[in-house]
């Protein structure tokens, strides 16, 4: 073999490579403190799923005639989310307790899960680099080898998916399967009629995405985009679309057979998750968006914190110089990737709950495009007519090499600071059981989880099974007698537990629709309560002595009570997060004791509207 033969071998070798080697990080980092939460699951839509996972079962002798109808051992009757995950996991669990050991432990489902959601996600890391090499078709070796290598490191470093892959909820799958559908529709689009196999393919792939969840509806817009280029090419756009929708429909048929047989559950859960979505209906878990912009919160979040600054600037200008090639060249891997982008933000950007993992499904996309404009730069910056404008050359390939160095260090600051650290919830725990008598009265807030959490302690089994726990409904009734029974839980407790900033951070910020419960929190931070901060438990993205949080308690304007310090570490502030990123793996758990003893009229009278803190 001559050398110009083996130039080309050697290439794709060492792209492999190196695209192992990426694989392997992206796996370690989601991986990694896979047990973050002690198995206390303490996500709760991950809780909700597991759940119904574990009520699945196959129809005993007598119940087979059942099997189509929704009562059906097998119905999950839980359709916020799809069931192809829900019969996932049940699939390999079962499998691998066939094995034995541990591993038919039902308490091991959730390590399962998630290394599954890890597995999915490394999946579209690897995704991402065939799509970017699909950005250069006819330039494997050149432009197309170096974006794609580029997207998948910058998929693999980007921390929303590393997080989100430390649950077992529906969205790294979700991420997954429309970013192959997606990919599978960019052939369809390129060569026309000879690629009807790949319509019929990513048909089936859609089918699997709707079963998955509800908003993969939204892939009906690359689908058409791409048969409308492939008309172009000779093929009918109507047949075209009709075969891929077609084997979209009958795969999530027999994925979610029950959406079909349990048609009314189905259509009431799904209205519902929409009606929450679009802010129809407001949840305790909603209120935090009250008063957020559509398009502009999601964009800001993954800024600031899914992607991180440097890399979310670079892809935003990579997704204007992605759409101003497309409005160039028409290149139709461009057109496809472009009509996901738009359809999926401005249909999920629009609505009112803007959880930043819904943003998963469209960040692979995001990293492609910093990619391209990256390895597009690199390439001019190759060719020798820019050699004369170094004092332009350096700094722009300074700018993308800083963008990936400090990728890189938030990622490993987010898995070191979160996951190689205790959860505070355990920490916070751990400090009542030792500091709190047993038989003393808790107060906990409703719709959070509540503390303690059961677990061993210097060799004893504690629960909160020790304590009298009181919850308070600062979400209800904001009169009165409400104010009344708040201050006579106030005045016969021994704690106060905050577990997170998921009630006074919403509740404060819309005081005028809960005045009881902004006036509590503003008396309780104040010191007017009587109470004073005991403990707290602040873990976070940090490297060695550098941490990134935000302020929950001046977003709230809410006065810093003293103990909030974290000695020992410089604290970088940034714009405020959202919920889903710190409640579950990294809160602020606040432990408040009584300083002085106020009677149940002293402690109402503090409440009423008219006093200030």
């Amino acid at each position: 073999m001559n050398a110009p033969e083996c130039a080309p071998d050697r290439q794709k070798i060492l792209t492999g490579v190196i695209l192992l080697g990426l694989l392997l990080l992206a796996l370690a980092l989601r991986l990694y403190g896979i047990e973050w939460d002690a198995r206390q699951l303490f996500h709760p839509d991950e809780r909700q799923v597991l759940m119904v996972v574990e009520r699945l079962r196959l129809p005993a002798p007598g119940e087979w005639p059942a099997l189509l109808t929704p009562a059906s051992p097998l119905n999950p009757g839980f359709f916020a989310y799809g069931s192809l995950p829900l019969y996932l996991l049940k699939i390999v669990s079962a499998a691998l307790a066939l094995i034995g050991g541990a591993w038919a432990d039902p308490d091991r489902l959730c390590l399962i899960g998630r290394g599954l959601a890890a597995l999915f996600d490394t999946g579209t890391v690897l995704l991402v680099f065939g799509l970017g090499r699909r950005l250069y078709p006819g330039q494997p070796g050149l432009r197309g080898t170096t974006t794609g290598l580029l997207a998948a490191l910058l998929l693999a470093l980007a921390v929303l998916h590393v997080q989100a892959a430390h649950f077992y909820t529906v969205d790294p799958i979700l991420a997954f399967l429309t970013t192959l559908t997606v990919s599978l529709m960019v052939p369809v689009a390129e060569r026309g009629a000879p690629a009807w196999r790949w319509g019929l393919l990513a048909g089936v792939v859609w089918g699997l995405a709707l079963a998955t969840k509800a908003t993969a509806v939204l892939l009906v817009v690359p689908v058409g985009v791409t048969w409308g280029l492939g008309a172009r090419r000779g093929t009918h756009a109507a047949l075209g679309t009709a075969l891929t929708v077609g084997a979209a429909l009958v795969t999530l048929a027999l994925a979610e057979p029950y959406a079909f047989i349990d048609a009314p559950t189905f259509v009431q859960h799904t209205l519902n998750e929409i009606a929450v979505a679009r802010g129809t209906v407001i949840f305790p878990y909603t209120v935090q968006y009250l008063g957020t912009t559509p398009w502009l919160y999601p964009a800001g979040q993954l800024l600031w914190w899914g992607l991180g600054v440097p890399l979310g600037l670079t892809a935003g200008c990579g997704v204007v110089w992605l759409i101003q090639r497309a409005w160039r060249r028409r290149r139709p891997a461009d057109l496809v990737i472009l009509a996901w982008m738009a359809a999926y933000f401005v249909a999920v950007g629009s609505g009112l709950a803007q959880p930043m993992r819904y943003m998963l499904p469209l960040t692979p996309f995001l990293c492609l495009a910093a990619a391209a404009l990256l390895a597009n730069l690199k390439s001019q910056i190759s060719d020798i007519k820019y050699q004369i404008q170094k004092p332009v050359i350096y700094p722009i390939l300074a700018i993308g090499y800083l963008t990936i160095a400090l990728t890189a260090l938030y990622a490993i600051s987010f898995v070191a600071g979160v996951y190689g650290r205790e959860h505070p919830w355990l920490t916070a725990s751990a400090w009542i059981y030792r500091h709190v008598p047993p038989g003393s009265t808790i107060l906990v807030e409703t719709w959070e989880h509540g503390l303690p959490v059961e677990m061993m302690l210097d060799g004893q089994y504690r629960s909160s099974g020790e304590y009298v726990i009181r919850e308070i409904d600062l979400h209800g009734a904001q009169d009165a007698p409400a104010r009344a029974r708040l201050a006579e839980a106030l005045a016969g407790c021994d704690a106060v537990i905050l577990a997170s900033r998921r009630g006074y951070l919403p509740l404060t910020r819309q005081a005028a629709e809960y005045p009881l419960a902004a006036r509590f929190y503003h008396q309780l931070f104040g010191g007017g309560l009587g109470f004073e901060l005991a403990t707290s438990a602040a873990t976070g993205p940090a490297l060695g002595a550098l941490a990134l949080a935000d302020d929950p308690i001046a977003a709230a304007g809410l006065p810093a009570p003293p103990g909030l310090a974290r000695p020992g570490e410089y604290v970088l502030t940034l714009p405020l997060a959202d919920e889903s990123l710190i409640v579950y793996d990294h809160p602020l758990p606040l432990v408040w004791i009584p300083a002085q003893v106020l009677s149940p009229a002293e402690l109402d009278r503090l409440l009423e509207p008219s006093v200030r803190p």
